[in-house]
This record gives structure tokens, C-alpha cells and sequence, in this order.
């Protein structure tokens, strides 16, 4: 994350390859993580070549999302024409963020669930909306979806991983829970989202030795808010009051 110095060698890079649309591409992502909107368009405008011309359709929609554009941003996604079914499914999935990051996620539900009527079985959009109906509480449907994901995908640990998630989260069926994310870490052992989720689910099912080993690790892994929310309330119960504090506050320090 030292921006200025890549952005630099980036423009350095341009002087030696005027052509290079990787280069332009780098320094629009760079733009747009300080916030300069502007100077990240004018870059994602400078990209003419096949390889990088579709990624900078996307990158443009989302710079109009962060400028708080969203119609704009929909709109010109919606413009855009596809030459693959995979450039549409991303064309998609990158509407769906955008409607997630403003807190539309029923509006994405919607959107998901025309593309999956487009796009039928789509392991990508599948997945997607399991993760929108998890959150709007919808398990049936969620359940729907992470089981056909399986199915279509027997090697797909995040499928295992969410399903078993949610039903930990929502302390339902627990045994089966921990199946389901023990399948997840045997194919993702040091995953860190997996080693939270099995923390999770051994923290619910009470054998807290266990969940304190997998979140540290997880937490050790990856320092994710979410995985410290996890390991500060697993020490947290077993009176580790102070230990818990540190962890919550690390996470909150490295914000700011």
C-alpha cells in the first residue's frame, strides 16, 4: 500500500511502454484506493486494448459507485456488451456489489435472481445469492442454493463453508454444521474464513478450547474484523476480559 511510490514506478514503467494498458490499469487502481476519482477515470479512458478493456469497463461502474453514482454506475454497466458469457455473469456480479455496498441487498436479490433465470445453475451467481438470502434471512432459499452449488460442484469449499456457517450462526443443526465446515477446512485447511466458521461453530456448540484454537489461528492468519468480533466473544465468555479488549481494539487501531 505504498501508493506513491508504485504510482511512480507505474508512470515510470508508461514512459519506457506508452502502450501498456496494465500499467494504466494499476494506476487507476491506485486513483481510485486515494479517492481520486477523476484521475482514475482519465486512466480507465486511456485503456484501448482487447486484454484490459473489459476490466475497465467494470473499474469504471465501480468508481461511479464510489462517488456515490449509483444510477449512473448501473446504467453504464448495463450498457456494456459482452462478449462471453463470463464477461455478462461479471457484468452482473459486479451490479450486485454495487447494490450491496448502499445497502440495496434486496434490490440484488433481484437482480441475482434474473440472473440466474439468464444464466441458469451459474456456480458464480449461485453462490452469490446464497450469500444475499443468508443475509436477508431467508435460509430455505439459501440452503436451495448452497446444496445445488455442492451438487454442481463437489470440491467447492465455500459452499460448504457458508451453509455450515449459517446454520452455526443461526444455532441450527449444529452436528451438521461442523460436517460441513470440517469438509470445507479438509479442502481448504489453512483458509482463514474457514478456521473462523469452524471456531464459530465450535463456540456454539460450547467446546470453547476449540473454538479459541481455530480463531486464533484464523485471526493470526488474517487480522479480519469479523474474525476478531468471533475470537474477542470466545474470550470474552471465558472471562478473558482483557484479552478480548486488545483483540477488538488491534482491529480497530489498523482503521484509523
Amino acid at each position: 500500500e505504498r501508493y506513491q511510490l508504485a504510482a511512480q514506478m507505474f508512470e515510470r514503467y508508461l514512459d519506457l511502454e506508452p502502450n501498456d494498458d496494465q500499467a494504466r490499469f494499476y494506476l487507476a487502481r491506485i486513483a481510485r484506493e486515494e479517492e481520486r476519482y477523476q484521475s482514475a477515470m482519465e486512466w480507465l479512458s486511456g485503456i484501448h486494448g482487447e486484454q484490459f478493456r473489459f476490466a475497465a469497463q467494470l473499474e469504471k461502474g465501480r468508481v461511479m459507485g464510489d462517488q456515490d453514482r449509483l444510477d449512473d454506475a448501473l446504467r453504464y454497466l448495463a450498457g456494456i456488451v459482452p462478449r462471453t458469457q463470463t464477461e455478462q455473469i461479471q457484468i452482473y456480479l459486479t451490479e450486485e456489489q454495487l447494490l450491496q455496498s448502499v445497502g440495496q441487498t434486496e434490490q440484488a436479490l433481484v437482480l441475482l435472481n434474473a440472473a440466474l433465470i439468464d444464466i441458469p445453475d451459474d456456480p458464480d451467481l449461485l453462490y452469490a445469492r446464497g450469500l444475499v438470502t443468508a443475509k436477508l434471512k431467508q435460509l430455505v432459499q439459501h440452503e436451495r442454493d448452497m446444496r445445488r452449488l455442492i451438487e454442481l460442484q463437489p470440491e467447492n469449499a465455500h459452499a460448504y463453508n457458508a451453509l455450515g456457517y449459517t446454520l452455526a450462526d443461526e444455532s441450527l443443526r449444529l452436528d451438521e454444521a461442523l460436517q460441513l465446515i470440517e469438509r470445507a477446512a479438509e479442502l481448504r485447511p489453512e483458509d482463514p474464513f474457514i478456521l473462523d466458521s469452524l471456531g464459530w461453530v465450535h463456540y456454539r456448540l460450547g467446546n470453547y478450547s476449540l473454538a479459541l484454537h481455530n480463531l486464533r489461528k484464523a485471526f493470526a492468519l488474517r487480522p479480519d474484523p469479523e474474525i476478531a468480533a468471533h475470537l474477542g466473544e470466545v474470550l470474552w465468555i471465558q472471562e478473558r476480559i482483557d484479552e478480548a479488549r486488545e483483540v477488538w481494539q488491534s482491529v480497530q487501531s489498523s482503521k484509523t
